[in-house]
């Protein structure tokens, strides 16, 4: 979920109102705050599944396993 909030107007060729905006719930793609979410997002995931974030490089985890 976002931080702030943020209002877009929708796309050319969609009819619309004259000064209609959408406000957006979720990150959408092409916002400057895109990456972040999607960084935070699949850290939580990876975390929940075990995976552990290198300290030498925030975007490398790791998981160990027994079998090898």
């Amino acid at each position: 979920d976002l931080d702030e909030e943020i209002y877009v107007r929708g796309p050319p060729g969609f009819r619309q109102q004259e000064g209609d905006t959408w406000f957006l719930q979720k990150s959408l793609y092409g916002l400057k705050q895109s990456g972040l979410m999607w960084y935070l997002c699949l850290t939580d995931k990876l975390n929940s599944m075990g995976f552990i974030k290198s300290k030498t490089d925030e975007c490398m985890f790791r998981k160990r396993s027994n079998n090898a």
